[in-house]
Parts: C-alpha cells; structure tokens; sequence
C-alpha cells in the first residue's frame, strides 16, 4: 500500500474533523476554521477525495422526524454461503425503502440489517417477510430480530 495513503497531517485530520460534524461546510468556512488557504483547502480535499480518505459527502436523516420511530436490526447466520443467493438478498434489500442499511460480518452472525419502521407492528411484519424471503433464497441458518433504542451517531470523532 502506498504510504501516502497512510499519512495524514494536522491539517488534513481538522479537515476531516470539521466535515465529520457538518459535511455541507464550505471551502471558504473550512478555511477560516482551519486556519489555512482557501487554495490550501480546496487542494487538500481534491487530495483526501483522490486517496479515498473522503469518499462522500452525506447527509444524517432523523427517521423519527419522517414518521419512522422504530429502528431494528435484523441478524443472520448462514448455514452454507451462497454467493448467488447472497446478491439476491442483496438486491431485495436495495429495492425495500424500510431497510437502509446491510452488510457483512465477522463472528456468530454473517450478515445484519438495519430497518426503520413506522410502528413495532410494521417492523414485526417486515421480520416475518424477510424471515420468509431469507429462506428461499439462502441457507438460513439463524435469524434474529432486535428493536434498536438509544442509537447515537458520534459527531465529535478522533481521527
């Protein structure tokens, strides 16, 4: 791996602090808070953008605030892995609106699920669809399905 990629400085790691906490800041405002160039910043970011250090600039919903107050995760353990199935999984996933985020992992359980709900009731009914899509398209082996409270995205992160 090129070591350039693995070296930030001071600068470049209040760049990325500073976006952590509001992404939709500008140039000019990064600038000023970081006490450097205009020109600095704006080659700075093309630079961290390029190394992939920054590979978006996003936005935080409030499900709550769209009507969506319930939040669960859905966790899954193959029996045998399926890559076929798998991407099959992957593109019902994708075409759900209540499901916003999946992916792999490591340890008991293979995969996970993150689903915003209107109600506990819609959630349990999406469980049991999803329980049931699960197992024509993969060896399933465990699934569980867990309300999610108190969930906290950390703004103040050290880089």
């Amino acid at each position: 791996m090129d070591k350039k990629t693995l070296q930030l400085d001071e600068t470049d790691k209040k760049i990325l602090k500073s976006l952590l906490i509001n992404p939709r800041k500008s140039s000019r405002q990064l600038s000023k808070e970081v006490k450097a160039s205009h020109q600095t910043i704006l080659s700075r970011l093309k630079n961290l953008e390029d190394l992939k250090f920054i590979q978006g600039y996003t936005t935080v919903v409030d499900w709550e605030k769209l009507g969506y107050p319930v939040r669960a995760m859905f966790l899954i353990q193959f029996g045998k892995f399926d890559h076929k199935g798998l991407d099959s999984v992957e593109k019902y996933l994708a075409g759900e609106d209540t499901f916003v985020q999946f992916g792999a992992l490591n340890g008991e359980f293979d995969y996970f699920i993150l689903g915003q709900f209107k109600s506990e009731k819609q959630g349990a009914e999406k469980a049991a669809e999803l329980r049931s899509f699960l197992s024509k398209q993969i060896d399933l082996k465990k699934f569980g399905y867990h309300s999610v409270w108190r969930l906290k995205q950390k703004q103040n992160q050290d880089i």
